[in-house]
Parts: C-alpha cells; sequence; structure tokens
C-alpha cells in the first residue's frame, strides 16, 4: 500500500512539473471591485486553486471523520466489554473441594 501511494505521488508531481513547465505564460489576475491586478503564471494559479480545494475539502470532512472515529471507538470499547463478560461467564466457577485439606490432616497423623 506503501508503495502504490509514493507511485502516484511521483507520477502526480512528475505531471504537475510537466504542466508547469509547458504553462510559464503570465495571465493578468484582477479583482474587479478592487484596484488589483498581478501578472501571474498560469500554472502557479492551477496548482495554487487544488491546493486550496484539499484544504477547503479537508476542512469540510472533518467534523464528520471525528464522528465516526468516535462512533468507531464507542463501539470498540463496548466490543471488548462485552467480549470481557462473555468471557466470564463462560469461565467454569472455581471447583472448591474441602477432601484435600482433610487428607492433608489424616496423613500428617498417620506419619
Amino acid at each position: 500500500m506503501k508503495f502504490i501511494r509514493r507511485l502516484v505521488a511521483v507520477v502526480v508531481l512528475v505531471l504537475l512539473v510537466a504542466f508547469s513547465y509547458a504553462n510559464p505564460g503570465a495571465v493578468t489576475v484582477s479583482l474587479y471591485p478592487l484596484p488589483f491586478a498581478a501578472d501571474i503564471p498560469l500554472f502557479l494559479i492551477v496548482i495554487g486553486t487544488l491546493i486550496v480545494g484539499v484544504v477547503i475539502g479537508g476542512i469540510v470532512t472533518w467534523p464528520d471523520m471525528l464522528r465516526h472515529r468516535r462512533l468507531a471507538r464507542r463501539r470498540r470499547q463496548r466490543i471488548e466489554a462485552l467480549e470481557s463478560k462473555l468471557a466470564e461467564m463462560q469461565a467454569p466457577p472455581p471447583v472448591q473441594s474441602t477432601t484435600g485439606s482433610a487428607l492433608t490432616r489424616v496423613s500428617d497423623k498417620a506419619a
């Protein structure tokens, strides 16, 4: 699994470098109501947009992921409690024998 992840990361990195090399031209970015304009290379705009999208996606899915982890932890604790209770119920009751102590006393008197 680790190998596949690294392989995908290398492929994505190679594609990003190729895209950056193929699109070095500057694009004018302006925010209409504001008097702001900048010439930024196209690859920076695309890569920056991808990064912002990944960050926003992570922020949006984080609370749901935390809820699922909490639910999994509670279920795991419940399973452990039920398994220990089941093991306790299936264990044979301890045998208390009084014959051993009586035999010891008889053998002590015989010796």
